[in-house]
């Protein structure tokens, strides 16, 4: 059922983003597995490795996460464009437009991996997590998130997960729809 409801979403969102597609599921000690093609969402869930990743779910898999990417920077031929990016141990999905990243990677000094707007989101993030003895539920953490993600113009509605804590999403939501 779970695995029939995901791929059902992953059609709905094909909307959203045409140009690639990208899953990943999580387990509670923090293994995952990450799939993401080039392709419609349509397209991807008629792939024999699609059919793969969803038979090597189990029932503790904990997160999964789905995306369809309609691109406003980097190449979608580029894998590490396409999401679920992952960054160091945060893992994350993205809608929205980041218009700042290149001057915040450099003015934030964060290293970079790919072309992609969203990844300066993840990486803020990251740096975040690795900062603290993370606590998501301090208010430390959570003054942090809003400092950093202040300093970003644009829009974004996101979903992250850090792979220490898989139990415990981040949703982050600014000027961006949430669907």
């Amino acid at each position: 059922m779970v695995k029939e409801l995901f791929t059902r979403t992953l059609l709905a969102h094909e909307e959203r983003g045409r140009e690639a597609t990208g899953v990943i599921s999580i387990w509670p000690n923090g293994n995952y597995k990450i799939l993401k093609k080039p392709i419609r969402s349509s397209e991807f869930i008629k792939t024999k490795e699609y059919k793969n990743f969803l038979r090597k779910w189990d029932k503790n898999v904990c997160v999964l996460l789905g995306h369809t990417r309609k691109p406003t920077k980097g190449s979608v031929w580029n894998d590490e464009n396409n999401h679920p990016l992952i960054v160091g141990d945060t893992v994350g999905i993205h809608n929205g437009t980041i218009k700042n990243d290149d001057s915040l990677f450099k003015k934030e000094n964060l290293a970079r991996k790919a072309e992609v707007d969203s990844e300066v989101i993840f990486s803020t993030l990251n740096n975040i997590h690795c900062n603290n003895n993370y606590d998501c539920r301090s208010d430390n953490f959570a003054s942090e998130v809003q400092t950093c993600t202040k300093k970003m113009t644009g829009s974004f509605t996101t979903i992250s997960v850090n792979l220490k804590h898989p139990h415990e999403l981040l949703l982050l939501k600014y000027n961006q729809p949430l669907s």
